[in-house]
């Protein structure tokens, strides 16, 4: 028998001395019982299977009816239009919705609200047209856009010029400063190496003076350019460049250089034009006429203002450029639409600039530039083009009527101004008179209602102006203007002893 020794008495250690600290075990602690949520029954579709429940077995075919704000007024009289889309610069207040009114025509041609970012307003004088177009010259610099004023004919722009930190261009008699409408700009600079590509660039630039010159002639001659006509031009033109010759240094022609070379023709240009045995003097009597117009103009109404190379530059770097015109007022409106041919001319060349930034192109006084006919092409194509070369093109009126006073009525001209009308998307009609009113509810597509609300503003309704953007609702726009550019944008001074 096996018997169990007795244990061994085992010296006895604290563990807590062996190990440390020990921390005590944590409590768990129990948890919270959730709330069991009340909800409401949700009834089928249909409604509960039950007497009284409202179960339909098919719901239903109810009507509808629709009608406008007029008509149902009476139902419901808390009805307006829906707002814009807040994009751009605040301009404003919507009067039917109380709220904020916004604008800028790239944006909402990026939302598909537009199609092009052309604008159009018209306004009897007095009623805020040119403080709503300083407006957004102003408020538009933040967003990177820079505004060129094609010819200031009343001097209106150039406080906003100068408190900007622009000197305004001024074109007149005895100020001695010159524009050379024939300058190839930013186009003749940097030449691309490329045969064909430098071909193109040459060709646009060829054509740009040949249109520029063309209608000058058209507009003192009264008559187009006969076929011979239009050949001498465009080669006096190539030959006063260097073009013709392929010269490797090519220069700016001035419309002098190229008045001499109609006046005595070269050997070259009587070949070119296969006159019989190249006989110069035939050549000269055949286009007397037209380098009798444009010696006339030389010596006549663009004299002093045209007549030489350009004297002074443009910053396009700035926010704003304006040409002061109003020294010319006095010359007669044969002269003032000449002079905004020609600056329309010499700024295209800048606006066109590869890459260059957004330009917001205003031609205020509109009427009086589209005294030219070839003005008027050059403003429709220049408002075809205006999504492709990235400016919104400005369009400033009195009334519609303008329109139709370029020429006989059903004439190519009077098409084309017309045409002027739907190339604009967004049309800004401020207070009119209620003869030409007529005329703007057919051209624009006003109703009853909106026509009533243009001809019910007063004076007191300064800036004050109907909306129509796109196909969108119309809206109501209370302009609303800061002290500082109420002082910037008043045009009365004169009228102030």
């Amino acid at each position: 028998m096996l018997r169990r020794k007795k244990g061994i008495d085992l010296p006895q250690v604290d563990i807590t001395e062996v190990l440390g600290h020990v921390p005590s075990p944590v409590k768990a602690v129990p948890k919270a019982k959730r709330e069991r949520r009340h909800r409401e029954p949700v009834p089928p579709r249909l409604g509960w299977p039950r007497p009284f429940a409202g179960r339909a077995a098919r719901p239903p075919a109810v009507p509808v009816f629709r009608g406008s704000t007029g008509q149902i007024q009476g139902l419901y009289p808390w009805l307006y239009g829906q707002s814009m889309p807040p994009a751009g610069t605040y301009i404003g207040i919507d009067t039917q919705s109380g709220g904020s009114f916004s604008c800028h025509p790239i944006e909402w041609l990026k939302l598909g609200l537009i199609t092009n970012p052309n604008m159009i307003i018209t306004g009897v004088p007095g009623s805020g047209k040119s403080a709503t177009i300083k407006l957004l010259c102003y408020r538009l610099m933040a967003y990177g856009v820079r505004s060129f004023i094609v010819g200031d004919i009343k001097n209106e722009y150039a406080a906003l010029a100068r408190h900007l930190g622009v000197q305004p261009v001024e074109l007149g008699p005895g100020l001695g400063n010159r524009l050379n409408p024939l300058d190839s700009g930013p186009l003749g600079r940097n030449l691309p190496a490329d045969p064909a590509l430098l071909r193109e660039r040459l060709d646009e630039i060829h054509r740009r003076r040949i249109t520029l010159l063309s209608s000058l002639l058209v507009m003192r001659l009264g008559r187009a350019l006969s076929p011979t006509e239009e050949a001498a031009l465009s080669l006096a033109i190539k030959h006063a460049s260097g073009q013709a010759t392929a010269a490797t240094d090519l220069v700016d022609p001035t419309i002098p250089a190229v008045w001499a070379l109609l006046r005595d023709p070269l050997t070259d240009m009587a070949t070119e034009l296969r006159v019989r045995g190249a006989d110069v003097a035939e050549l000269r009597e055949m286009i007397r006429p037209v380098a009798d117009a444009l010696g006339n103009m030389v010596q006549g109404s663009l004299s002093g203002l045209f007549d030489g190379p350009t004297s002074i530059r443009l910053d396009f770097d700035a926010p704003i450029q304006t040409v002061d015109l109003s020294r010319i007022d006095g010359r007669g409106d044969e002269t003032v639409a000449m002079t905004l041919a020609c600056v329309s001319s010499w700024g295209q060349a800048a606006i066109d600039e590869p890459g260059g930034p957004v330009r917001m192109v205003v031609r205020d006084e509109l009427w009086r530039a589209m005294r030219v006919p070839a003005m008027i092409r050059k403003i429709d194509s220049d408002l075809r083009l205006s999504r492709a070369q990235g400016t919104i093109q400005v369009l400033s009126t009195h009334r519609l009527a303008d329109f139709e006073a370029v020429g006989e009525q059903g004439s190519e001209e009077v098409t084309i101004a017309r045409n002027l009308i739907a190339s604009c998307d967004v049309r800004v009609c401020l207070r009119q008179d209620t003869a030409p009113l007529a005329m703007t509810k057919e051209t624009i597509g006003l109703t009853d209602t909106e026509c009533a609300h243009i001809a019910a503003w007063s004076g007191e309704h300064v800036g004050r102006a109907l909306w129509k953007v796109g196909r969108q609702p119309s809206q109501i726009v209370q302009t609303v203007l800061s002290q500082r550019e109420r002082q910037l944008f008043y045009t009365n001074e004169r009228m102030v002893a």
